[in-house]
């Protein structure tokens, strides 16, 4: 039996917070809040202390490609997140933690921080059972339509003009290979782009959480990742 979503979380927590982490490291230098906080196990301490500072700081550390600091970010919110599983509409939705933790974790990449500095935690709360919200309410099966990776592709202009031309599963392997995606984002996007065309309630059968879930993590993928690939390797072509 697979450990439900909170105990691999909480597993992933217990291994990254084994070892000092150099960014971390790097962030007690120059951060006074996280003074001597050269773990993730202790930044996570440090949060309270002063909760929309630090947590603005881990946000735009995140912003700039320390996915560690977003990590720790998700952790901080754990414990609400398992918390509104549980009460008001998301006790009637299967895999409503699963869907709750996905989009917290795409708005922690999107939250926006110079617009709402003050309460943060509350807002990533608010903000992710609102769009979690709108996911149940959706009745689409298919995560993004197919049509959807395509059409990106070809909007995107040759510098040359030449007539070039990628697969999904050409593009997903590149940005699997520079590190954009992770390995279970890639095996998620080959099902749903590739031959197989896994639906979203078939491919959330296979990797145990939701329709909604697939959906956040396509749409995420496509958006951010994917797209901007696209522009890149036509240039370098």
């Amino acid at each position: 039996m697979l450990p439900n979503l909170v105990d691999q979380l909480n597993m992933e927590w217990s291994r990254i917070c084994e070892i000092p982490d150099s960014h971390c490291a790097a962030w007690s230098k120059r951060f006074p809040p996280l003074a001597g906080c050269d773990s993730a196990g202790r930044v996570l301490a440090a949060i309270p202390h002063e909760p929309d500072a630090t947590l603005g700081f881990l946000l735009l550390r995140h912003r700039q490609g320390e996915t560690v600091a977003g990590r720790i970010v998700l952790q901080t919110m754990l414990g609400k997140l398992v918390r509104m599983s549980y009460t008001g509409i998301a006790a009637n939705v299967p895999h409503a933690l699963d869907d709750l933790v996905t989009q917290m974790w795409c708005h922690i990449a999107s939250y926006p921080l110079e617009r709402r500095p003050r309460h943060i935690a509350a807002n990533l709360a608010l903000d992710s059972f609102k769009m979690a919200r709108r996911e149940w309410a959706a009745t689409s099966e298919v995560p993004v339509t197919p049509s959807a990776l395509h059409d990106a592709l070809e909007n995107q202009p040759s510098p040359d003009h030449r007539d070039i031309t990628w697969t999904a599963e050409q593009l997903i392997d590149a940005a699997y290979a520079l590190s954009l995606i992770t390995e279970t984002t890639r095996d998620i996007l080959v099902a749903v782009y590739g031959p197989e065309g896994l639906s979203g309630a078939s491919a959330g059968a296979r990797w145990a959480c939701s329709p909604a879930a697939i959906r956040t993590r396509c749409r995420a993928a496509l958006k951010e990742q994917l797209t901007p690939l696209a522009q890149q390797l036509l240039l370098a072509a």
